[in-house]
């Protein structure tokens, strides 16, 4: 096995491997997967969303593949689908708060010159706790009266 077989979630499964732009290539394993970029796609993301990957030119994929799709435009027919599913992780999960600025909107298409790089400023400029690992901003509440002590599963 050489070194492309490897990803940060187990051996590579070649015969699942995706290419879905130049420079990302969609990785699968027995357990789990992602994207895999190259060096010059990797550098194309802005280092504010890079910043927030668990995994140097890898974007896993439950949360971080939707944000990296979403950022770099390659969801096609999809994209607005990506987006939507980006800005929820940024909602959600501290640790992805910093791509909300990079992550398009539908409404800012149609927003006047200016706005949009505002909201985005705005955005940015938000002080957020930080962790090594995603995190719920809010526990929601399960929909079971108060007290309750069965399980959630």
């Amino acid at each position: 096995m050489d070194d492309d077989d490897e990803t940060p979630w187990g051996p590579a499964q070649a015969e699942w491997n995706e290419h879905i732009a130049d420079g990302v290539t969609r990785v699968s394993t027995a357990g789990h997967g992602g994207l895999r970029f190259s060096p010059e796609r990797w550098a194309s993301i802005p280092a504010a969303v890079r910043e927030t990957f668990m995994n140097p030119g890898w974007a896993e994929e439950d949360c971080e593949e939707p944000i990296a799709i979403a950022v770099l435009g390659l969801g096609g027919e999809r994209q607005q689908q990506y987006e939507a599913a980006a800005r929820r992780m940024a909602e959600e999960f501290d640790t992805y708060a910093p791509c909300t600025p990079h992550i398009a909107r539908d409404d800012e298409a149609a927003a006047p010159t200016g706005t949009a790089a505002a909201s985005r400023a705005a955005a940015a400029s938000r002080e957020l706790p930080r962790c090594g690992y995603p995190m719920p901003r809010a526990k929601r509440p399960c929909g079971r009266p108060a007290g309750h002590t069965g399980s959630h599963a």
